[in-house]
C-alpha cells in the first residue's frame, strides 16, 4: 500500500451473495490484538476466537498464539510501569505484592524482547516508536517481527522471528 492506514474495505462496501463470506473477508483483514499479534489463523481477526480475544490475561494464562512485535515493548513497558506506580499507593503491602506480583511472568518476558531487539538492532526504533500517530509502515521490522511468549520466555539464547 503506498498510503500507510487508508481504509481499503468497508462491511457496507462489500457486494456479496453471502454476507456471512463478507463478514470473514473483513475479518481477515484485522490482524492485530490487544497489543500484538494473533498467530491463530482460522480466527485471525478474532470474531469467532474461542478465548474470546483475552491474549495476554485469560484464565490459563497468556493466550499460546499471542505473538509480541517490536512495536509492542514501549506499550508493555508502560502498562507494567503504571501497575508499579499504582501498586506503590496501594492500601497494604498484601495489595501491593499482590499487584507487583501480576507482572512477576511478564519481566522475562520484556527482557527476552527488549534482548532480541537489541541482537537484531532494532531496540532504539522501538523505544522511539510513537503508536499515536495514526500512520505506520507495517512491513518495518518492528511491526513484522515477532515472538511467542513463551519463545522470549524459555531461552537464554536470543529468539529468531517468527512472524
Amino acid at each position: 500500500m503506498d498510503r500507510p492506514g487508508t481504509i481499503l474495505l468497508r462491511p457496507t462496501e462489500l457486494k456479496a451473495d453471502n454476507p456471512a463470506a463478507a463478514a470473514a473477508r473483513i475479518d481477515l483483514t484485522v490482524v492485530p490484538v490487544e497489543h500484538g499479534l494473533c498467530r491463530y489463523g482460522p480466527v485471525v481477526g478474532g470474531s469467532q476466537c474461542p478465548w474470546g480475544k483475552n491474549c495476554s490475561d485469560g484464565p490459563n494464562g497468556p493466550c499460546e498464539h499471542f505473538v509480541l512485535t517490536g512495536a509492542d515493548l514501549a506499550y508493555w513497558e508502560r502498562k507494567r510501569d503504571a501497575a508499579v506506580h499504582f501498586a506503590e499507593g496501594a492500601p497494604s503491602d498484601e495489595a501491593r505484592d499482590y499487584i507487583l506480583g501480576q507482572w512477576e511472568p511478564w519481566e522475562p518476558v520484556l527482557t527476552g524482547l527488549r534482548q532480541a531487539l537489541a541482537d537484531l538492532g532494532l531496540l532504539e526504533g522501538a523505544e522511539k516508536l510513537d503508536l499515536r500517530t495514526p500512520v505506520h509502515d507495517y512491513f518495518d521490522p518492528l511491526f513484522s517481527t515477532g515472538w511467542q511468549m513463551r519463545q522470549l520466555n524459555s531461552s537464554s539464547q536470543p529468539p529468531e522471528g517468527d512472524i
